[in-house]
C-alpha cells in the first residue's frame, strides 16, 4: 500500500500504481481528492481502526453528524465569512446548536466521546481554521464581529458543549503537531485585509 500527496488539489491522493514524486503521480495510481470521500477511504483501508464505528447505530450517527456539519456548518461559516450572512454570526450559532445536539455528552463526538471518528476527523480541521479566522478578525464580515462571535463561543452558555469539545479536541497531540496556526494567521492576513 502506498500514500502520495498529489499538489493539483489539497486535499488529495494518489493511491496505487509505482512510487513517484508527489507532483507526478504515477498514470496508473487512482487520483482521490475531498476531504469527506478522503477521510472515508482511510477508513475503509484501516477497518480496525474506530475511525468508522462497528456498530451500526453508531455508524449511522456518525455520517449524521458529518452530513448536518456538511451541510449546515460549512455553509453557514462561508457566508458570514464572505460577509454575506444577513443575520451576522446567527447561522454559525445554530449550525453549532445542531452539532452539539448530536454530540456525546463528553470527550469526542459520537459514542460514549472516546474514540476518534470519521465525525471527528470531519470537523477538526474546519473548527481550527474557524478559530483562527474569528478571534483575528479575518473575513469580509464587518470589523469586530469575527471577535466577537469568537467570544460568544467561548463564553456563552448555549456553547458550553461545543466548548469543551473543541477543548478536547485541540489537546489531541494529532491536532497540536498537524494544525499550523501561525501559517493560517500569515495567509488569511493577506488573504482578508481590510481596507
Amino acid at each position: 500500500m502506498f500514500f502520495q500527496i498529489v499538489i493539483l488539489q489539497v486535499p488529495a491522493i494518489a493511491y496505487g500504481g509505482p512510487k513517484t514524486t508527489g507532483d507526478q503521480p504515477s498514470p496508473s495510481s487512482t487520483k482521490i481528492a475531498e476531504s469527506l470521500v478522503l477521510i472515508e477511504f482511510v477508513a475503509d483501508l484501516f477497518p480496525n481502526s474506530s475511525l468508522l464505528p462497528k456498530d451500526p447505530v453508531l455508524r449511522a450517527k456518525t455520517r449524521f453528524f458529518i452530513d448536518t456539519f456538511a451541510n449546515k456548518f460549512g455553509p453557514a461559516l462561508f457566508t458570514f465569512q464572505s460577509g454575506k450572512a444577513p443575520n451576522g454570526a446567527e447561522g454559525i450559532f445554530s449550525a453549532i446548536g445542531q452539532l452539539q445536539d448530536l454530540m456525546a455528552p463528553e470527550g469526542l463526538a459520537i459514542g460514549d466521546g472516546t474514540e476518534f471518528t470519521l465525525a471527528d476527523a470531519a470537523v477538526i480541521p474546519f473548527f481550527g481554521r474557524m478559530e483562527v479566522s474569528l478571534k483575528n478578525d479575518f473575513g469580509a464580515f464587518p470589523e469586530g464581529e469575527g471577535k466577537s462571535t469568537w467570544e460568544a463561543l467561548q463564553t456563552d452558555k448555549r456553547f458550553a458543549r461545543w466548548k469543551k469539545y473543541w477543548d478536547t479536541a485541540k489537546a489531541r497531540e494529532s491536532f497540536k503537531t498537524t494544525f499550523d496556526e501561525d501559517y493560517l494567521t500569515k495567509s488569511y492576513s493577506t488573504r482578508w485585509t481590510r481596507a
